[in-house]
């Protein structure tokens, strides 16, 4: 497994974000998913994390759910 200590939370997740975007992206390309099934798992990511919106991390993150929400539901 790869060392992970010493790099940035920001750096973590713009990987992380990367990453997911290109899976979903994959996913879409070999029709395992539809860009209505991406949305509806992104519904569900944001909706789990809007418990703690109050939190600013959680909120920026429903904010970087609702930016790729934006992106699947313009592929539809």
């Amino acid at each position: 497994m790869v060392d992970f200590v010493g790099h940035s939370p920001n750096g973590m997740g713009l990987a992380s974000t990367a990453i997911l975007s290109s899976l979903l992206d994959h996913l879409i390309a070999r029709t395992i998913l539809t860009p209505p099934e991406v949305v509806s798992i992104l519904d569900a990511a944001h909706a789990s994390l809007a418990t703690e919106s109050h939190i600013f991390s959680v909120h920026d993150a429903m904010q970087v759910v609702s930016k790729l929400q934006a992106v699947y539901k313009n592929k539809q």
